[in-house]
């Protein structure tokens, strides 16, 4: 996966799962239940987060993908806010007619978005890393203002061959048994 399509992909995979909480959250809201306390909060948010991860995969490019993601995604932020609130014991109950329609609709219209929102992400940085790949034109250089580059010198590269002056090695009584 390039890395335009690992970026949109995360980006995808983000929007998911805020946008699955949102929805979980105001309908649980319209749908008569209490405002989430402390904890339902943050196993909303951490479920919405985890299911937003497991979106940002290379599968799920295509606008029936996305829509099946937001939809699962709605679906698991409004168990974790039914099973957090305490009115685990009714999940069935739960699920009105006009209530499942509404998610089914904000699905499409959300995906309908998100899907054309990576599209334009991924043909905006593959344009802008296309034209950092090119760069600016190379500028010729002018002939007036060439430097030479070539020594005529043996002793800069003889400094640089050996050690140089200074004693670098072991003492002369040594060398000589």
């Amino acid at each position: 996966m390039s890395t335009v399509s690992a970026f949109a992909a995360r980006v995808r995979g983000a929007m998911v799962g805020t946008m699955s909480g949102s929805a979980a959250l105001t309908a649980h809201g319209v749908g008569g239940g209490m405002l989430p306390s402390t904890g339902s909060l943050v196993m909303l948010i951490s479920g919405c987060a985890a299911f937003g991860l497991l979106c940002s995969g290379r599968w799920g490019t295509t606008l029936p993908a996305v829509t099946g993601q937001l939809a699962a995604g709605q679906v698991v932020g409004h168990l974790l806010m039914t099973v957090a609130s305490g009115h685990g014991h009714a999940l069935g109950a739960s699920f009105t007619p006009t209530m499942i329609s509404s998610h089914l609709l904000f699905a499409v219209l959300v995906g309908v978005g998100l899907w054309t929102g990576e599209r334009l992400v991924r043909v905006l940085l593959t344009s802008i890393t296309r034209w950092f790949r090119i760069g600016p034109p190379a500028v010729p250089e002018s002939p007036l203002h060439r430097w030479s580059t070539s020594w005529d010198s043996a002793a800069p590269r003889l400094l640089l061959l050996t050690s140089g002056p200074g004693t670098r090695g072991p003492p002369a009584p040594l060398l000589a048994a």
